[in-house]
């Protein structure tokens, strides 16, 4: 996996953007029952879902976030 930081030049106070550069159907996500899934691998109501959930609490696990972003980008869903 590989992450990309984002810088903007325009701000007075630049944000940090993460931006997935891998292939987020190939990570491994793990349920709270412990099954592991390919992201690939999930149905796009799974993977929005999961957004969602991390969105909300505001996880400091950018990381997922940005992968299922990735995801739902890569299968042209808006969000």
């Amino acid at each position: 996996m590989i992450f990309v930081n984002m810088w903007s030049d325009n701000a007075v106070l630049p944000e940090r953007k993460l931006i997935y550069a891998g292939n987020p159907s190939e990570e491994i996500w793990t349920t709270q029952t412990g099954k592991r899934l390919t992201v690939g691998g999930m149905t796009d109501t799974h993977v929005q879902n999961c957004y969602y959930m991390l969105r909300r609490e505001m996880s400091l696990d950018e990381h997922w976030l940005v992968v299922f972003k990735a995801e739902l980008d890569k299968r042209g869903i808006k969000i």
